[in-house]
C-alpha cells in the first residue's frame, strides 16, 4: 500500500472550472499528494486535462426545463456516482475537492457518503446550482468574491474567501517588456 496520499479534484465544462483545479493539483502536488482529476467529457475537459491523471464521467446537467431530461440525467449522473463511490472504495482519497461544473455532483456526493471531507471552490459571485446543492455536504467552502451571492445561511458558516487560484506559470512570466 501506499504512504503517498490520494487526493481528487473534480472539475469540468469551463476554462475557469478546469485552470482552478489545475491550480489546486499544482499546491497539492508540490505537497507530496497524489492528485487524480475527475472531470467531464466535453471538448475543453479533453483538451486542458490532457497532461493530467484524469478519469472523464459521463455526467449531465439537471435541466429544470425539461422533466424527461432531468429523470434521464438523473439516472445517468446516478451511474458516475456508483462508479465514483466504489473507486474511492479502493482508493481512498483523504479528501475530494470541487472546483465547479455538473460533474462535481455525483463525484463529491460520492466522497460525503463514504465520510471523506469534501471541498468546494466557487470561482464566481453567484453560487451555481450545483455548489449550491454541494454546500450543504462540504466541509469547506473557498469564494473568490467576497460579496458571493446564493449560498444558504448554513452555508455561510463554511465560508473562507481565498480569491481565485493563480497558476505558478503566471509568477514566472517576464513581465519586463
Amino acid at each position: 500500500m501506499s504512504s503517498v496520499k490520494k487526493v481528487y479534484i473534480s472539475a469540468g465544462g469551463t476554462g475557469g472550472h478546469i485552470n482552478a483545479a489545475l491550480t489546486l493539483g499544482e499546491v497539492f502536488e508540490a505537497r507530496g499528494l497524489d492528485v487524480t482529476f475527475l472531470s467531464g467529457m466535453r471538448h475543453l475537459d479533453y483538451k486542458l486535462f490532457s497532461q493530467k491523471k484524469v478519469i472523464h464521467l459521463p455526467s449531465y446537467p439537471l435541466n429544470l426545463k425539461n422533466p424527461f431530461s432531468i429523470f434521464k440525467n438523473i439516472v445517468r449522473n446516478l451511474v458516475v456516482f456508483f462508479k465514483v463511490y466504489f473507486l474511492f472504495l479502493n482508493e481512498r482519497p483523504v479528501f475530494i475537492f470541487g472546483a465547479g461544473g455538473y460533474v462535481c455532483g455525483p463525484t463529491l456526493a460520492a466522497g460525503f457518503f463514504q465520510f471523506v471531507p469534501v471541498y468546494i471552490l466557487e470561482q464566481n459571485s453567484v453560487v451555481g446550482m450545483t455548489n449550491k446543492i454541494l454546500s450543504l455536504l462540504a466541509k469547506k467552502i473557498f469564494i473568490s468574491f467576497k460579496n458571493t451571492k446564493g449560498l444558504s445561511k448554513k452555508a455561510q458558516k463554511k465560508v473562507y474567501y481565498t480569491g481565485n487560484p493563480i497558476r505558478t506559470d503566471f509568477y514566472q512570466a517576464d513581465f519586463s517588456h
